[in-house]
This record gives C-alpha cells, structure tokens and sequence, in this order.
C-alpha cells in the first residue's frame, strides 16, 4: 500500500474512530441521563404522593380541630353557666329559706288569731246570740279559720320549697363543668398539635416536592441535551461513514445471520460507464482485531480456495444504493443448500455467539480502471461499527 493510500486510510480510520467514540461517550451519557430522570421522575411522583397524603390529613385534621374548638367554646360557656347557676342556687336556698320562715311567722300570728277569734265568737255566743252582731262574728271566725288553714299550708309549701332548693347539687355540676373543660382543652391542646405537625409536614413536602420538581426538570433538560447531541454524533456518523467508507453499516443481527449494506464504489472517470469493481468481499473481524486488520490479509483470504473467512457479493449491473447482503452462519454462499458449512471469521475460527465483530469490505478494481489510477491496489473499507452475536 502506498503512502498517500495508507495515509488515506488511516485518515478514514482515524474519523471514524472519533465520531464513533464521541457516539459511544455521548451514548453513556444519554443512559446516564436517563436514569437520572427517570429517579428523578419516580423522586417527583413519591414527592407529589406524599404531598397529597399529607395534605389530605392536615384537611381531615383541620375539621377535627374545628370541631375541637366548638367543644371546647361550648366547655367553656358551660362552665360560666354552671358558676352562674351555683350562685343562683345558693341565693335561692337563702331567699327560699327566708321566705319559708317569713312564711312560717305570718302563719303563726293567723293561728293566734283565729284562736282570738274563737273566744271573741263564744263572748257574742253568750251575749248577743241570734243577733247579726253574732252572724258577723261567726262569718269572721270562717274567714279567719279557712285563712289559718291557707296559711298553715302556705308555710308547709314554703318548707318543702327551702328543703328542695337545698338539695339542688349545683356544686356538683359546677365541678363537674370545671373538670369537663380541664380534660377538653387538654384534648383541644392535643389536637391543635397534632394538627400544627400535620401542616409542617405539608410545608415540608411541598419544599420536598419543589425541589423533587426542579430536579426533574433539570434532568430533562440534561436528557434533552444530551440526546440532541447524541443524535447529531448518529448523523455525523452516518454521513461521515456514507462518505468515507460507503455507509459501510450491518442491522438484522440474529443468532444465525446478519445483513450488511454498502454503497458502490463509482467510477470517478466514467461514472456512465462499466464498473471500475470486478467484486466485493465481506469479510468478518473481531473487534480487537479491527486496527491491525490490513488489506494484504484480506487479500490473502481472497486468494485462498474455498475460504470459510470471506464472502463474495455478486452485483447485478443496473443494481443501486445501497447492496444489502444477507450472511448466514451455516448456509454455503452462493446457494439455498445448508451442507456442513460454519462461517468463519478472518482468524478462521467460528462465529460465536457472545462475541462482538467487524465488518470488513474489501473491492477489487478491474486492471483496466487500476492502470488509469496507476495504483495496482485494491480497496479496504475501513471497519463498520462494532456488534454483538446474539
């Protein structure tokens, strides 16, 4: 190989390694980013979630605690009432009592004065009998006796009153009002934090679920980037290798085959004209093999008869961009048969599964299209991009 060609190639070789490492480095990164959106995505729906549930309870919390403070204001006023009420009760025990004995002291001078009475009706009795002087006194007398009797039911009423207002336990409910609000605003004071934690905890998931978000956002950006970038690194790739190396490329990579695809090689003095390729070869390399993979082994494989390590491609004439060229690990090229035939690679060893290979193709110019160049030399693409038996 001659200096300008090795130099060509190498300079080829050299492109391709660049963008493809910038592809692979770019392509480490876009998974990298990925990744970290997706924690950050799964960070932001945790957040959000704990963010809902948090505030659901603080919501439930608030009614309890308004309702906790209904109890606790009508506690409140129950005691006032209660205090009310005890010193009601206790002026009504003396004003009932006062009244029972006002009651009982009038009762008393009515007695003496139906007795009165009684003797003032015997002296007319005896005196003045059948007179309306003694009518008048015996009318009084009734009077003065139902009047007695009114009265001695009076005061026995006035008693009952004072025994019955007595026995009213307003102490007791007073007490009992007193302890009743002790215990509700211990239980208000508990509630009232219990629902000021459940509102911190909201603060706090929402500071949580705002820098949860401003992460993913960050993330996304980063992803966005990263993928634009490896993207534009795909079609510097594509271009640099449909340039350089005849978009040299293999897809449909299974366990038993793989396609390649080329585009021809055109003749730069008579692009109308025959070819200026007799053929092309494929020829399959291990990754660690692709730098120091040279054209003089490659030729080498052409060379030799019923070589297992090299695979004609027949181009019809009039065919177009791209040559595809389905290889198959266990099938003959060149026939629909499957004899005893396992493909192998330039070391001349079996394609394995688990290994990862390059695509070489090698084009051998016609002799007339070599003296036009004056370069007897044959063509060696530079490697495809590396790829994984299945």
């Amino acid at each position: 190989m001659n200096t300008y060609t090795y130099n060509l190639r190498l300079a080829v070789i050299t492109s391709l390694q660049k963008v493809d490492l910038d592809q692979k480095n770019l392509f480490s990164q876009l998974n990298a980013s990925k990744i970290t959106l997706q924690y950050a995505g799964d960070a932001t729906l945790a957040a959000n979630k704990n963010h809902k549930a948090s505030t659901s309870e603080m919501d439930f919390k608030e009614l309890i605690k308004k309702q906790a403070i209904l109890n606790n204001d009508l506690s409140k006023n129950l005691v006032v009432s209660a205090a009310q009420a005890d010193q009601y009760i206790k002026q009504s025990i003396t004003q009932t009592a006062l009244c029972a004995a006002n009651v009982q002291v009038a009762a008393n001078a009515i007695v003496r004065l139906a007795s009165d009475m009684g003797s003032i009706l015997s002296i007319v009795t005896a005196a003045d009998a059948d007179t309306d002087i003694f009518a008048e006194a015996s009318n009084a007398r009734k009077l003065i006796n139902d009047t007695a009797e009114a009265a001695e039911t009076t005061s026995q009423l006035a008693m009952n009153a004072s025994i019955l207002t007595s026995e009213v336990s307003s102490v007791t409910v007073f007490d009992k009002a007193k302890s009743t609000n002790t215990l509700m605003a211990n239980i208000f004071q508990v509630i009232s934090n219990d629902f000021d934690a459940a509102a911190q905890a909201v603060v706090a998931d929402e500071a949580s679920l705002a820098v949860a978000t401003e992460k993913e956002k960050l993330a996304e950006e980063s992803f966005k980037m990263v993928s634009a970038g490896y993207k534009a690194v795909q079609m510097a790739y594509q271009l640099t290798n449909k340039e350089l190396n005849l978009g040299l490329s293999v897809s449909a990579i299974t366990a038993d085959s793989f396609t390649v695809s080329f585009n021809l090689i055109k003749n730069v003095f008579d692009p109308k004209g025959p070819s200026s390729v007799v053929s092309y070869y494929i020829i399959l390399v291990k990754e660690s093999n692709e730098l120091t993979f040279t054209i003089s082994e490659a030729e080498k494989l052409m060379l030799q008869a019923a070589c297992k390590s090299i695979i004609n491609v027949q181009v019809a004439p009039g065919i177009k961009d791209p040559v595809s060229k389905q290889v198959d690990f266990n099938k003959m090229p060149g026939t629909d048969k499957y004899p005893a035939y396992v493909l192998q690679d330039a070391d001349g060893e079996e394609i394995k599964a688990g290994h990862i290979y390059v695509v070489f193709l090698l084009a051998v110019y016609t002799d007339a299209y070599k003296k036009v160049l004056n370069n007897y030399e044959n063509f060696l693409s530079a490697p495809s991009l590396p790829f994984l038996i299945n």
